[in-house]
């Protein structure tokens, strides 16, 4: 078994060199342990103005990957990836906060619990790491957890070990600093990989931060929330939907009929698009299985056209007798909702032919 270590450097002069040594004193040290026949260290130069590559290209037995413009994190790492000859993957900062034999005990964790990716946990008391980034990792790790029912503590760290076959499922992935942030959250999406945590060493870095605590955390917000739209969708908008249903139930027993309906009109379409949006993922997106929550379990029978059609149907009578009996507002629900379930009913329709079309095509021989 083989191991891929990359490193990406934008202007990394101060740290680069020794962040390099350290990474072969690892090296050496996997491969005496017995963890891997063989270990390459890739640097990706990402467009660095100072002498990053120099010191690099004076470095033997490491292997350099370079262009001159600058791309961003994500992109130099991808770029190692794609360069990359090991069956398991790993990457860490060039800056000098991370020590490269956590390397060490993030394999024999790996090995032992037979995990997909281990991620380098930093923040705990030893760690070094400013309070305010510190703050900003503990937010975005508790939104993630909370969008992938899942549980890690450090969801934007750079140091990673990882199966070379999860980046099938993992990519794309963001260009810039919001890369592990991006890369957390798709990964916890999907519920076939198993992701643990190995507390790690991290010192002070060297040299200027690239990281704006602003700019670049809006980013990861940006990453997060996209990322849990495109890949759960129902968890945002089926979240929306229950609490305008609950809304509505409440409002009506305050006596406002008129908001009620519309509040359940509005729970109903949000439920059934996140249903919907639910149902696309999984025919188009790459995640092989998403994790579902338990409401999404629970509203699971609404994807059946069946189940809709019938309810539209039950709601043509019940307009028919509310407008009979004068309760015009019964009336008006009613028709929404039909109108709503028939809709639906016949989306989810299209999604199972779409689905057998699909399957078809990739699983029968072409007549020739």
């Amino acid at each position: 078994m083989m191991l891929s270590i990359v490193l990406p450097a934008y202007n990394e002069e101060e740290s680069i060199e020794e962040t390099v040594r350290q990474c072969f004193v690892a090296k050496q040290k996997l491969l005496d342990a017995g963890l891997y026949q063989e270990v390459e260290v890739i640097v990706v130069n990402d467009g660095s103005s100072d002498r990053t590559v120099d010191i690099v290209r004076g470095i033997e037995g490491v292997e350099l990957v370079s262009y001159e413009i600058n791309k961003g994190y994500g992109a130099a790492l991808v770029t190692g990836f794609h360069a990359a000859q090991g069956d398991v993957l790993a990457f860490l900062d060039s800056d000098g906060t991370c020590d490269p034999n956590d390397f060490i005990t993030m394999t024999q964790k790996c090995a032992k619990e037979d995990a997909d990716m281990v991620i380098g946990m930093r923040l705990h008391t030893e760690s070094h790491m400013p309070l305010t980034r510190r703050v900003g990792n503990i937010f975005f790790a508790k939104l993630i957890n909370f969008l992938g029912n899942a549980h890690i503590h450090d969801s934007a760290s750079g140091m990673r070990l990882f199966k070379k076959e999860v980046l099938d499922v993992l990519l794309p992935l963001p260009s810039g600093l919001n890369f592990t942030p991006a890369m957390s959250a798709k990964a916890i999406l999907d519920e076939t990989l198993k992701i643990i945590e190995v507390p790690i060493h991290y010192a002070a870095r060297r040299g200027s931060s690239k990281l704006s605590v602003l700019r670049d955390g809006l980013r990861f917000l940006n990453s997060i929330l996209t990322i849990a739209i495109t890949y759960r969708p129902f968890k945002i908008f089926g979240g929306l939907g229950i609490a305008f249903l609950l809304a509505s139930i409440h409002t009506f027993l305050l006596g406002f009929s008129v908001v009620a309906m519309i509040f359940f009109s509005l729970g109903l379409q949000l439920l059934f698009t996140g249903l919907f949006l639910n149902e696309v993922v999984l025919v188009l997106q790459p995640i092989r299985r998403l994790r579902h929550s338990l409401a999404y379990v629970f509203f699971a029978f609404l994807r059946s056209p069946r189940v809709l059609w019938t309810v539209s149907f039950a709601s043509a009578l019940v307009v028919v007798g509310s407008a009979w009996g004068g309760w015009g507002v019964g009336a008006v629900l009613a028709c929404v909702v039909g109108l709503q379930c028939f809709t639906f009913g016949v989306l989810f329709q299209m999604i199972g032919v779409i689905k057998e079309v699909i399957y078809f095509r990739t699983h029968t021989t072409p007549r020739i």
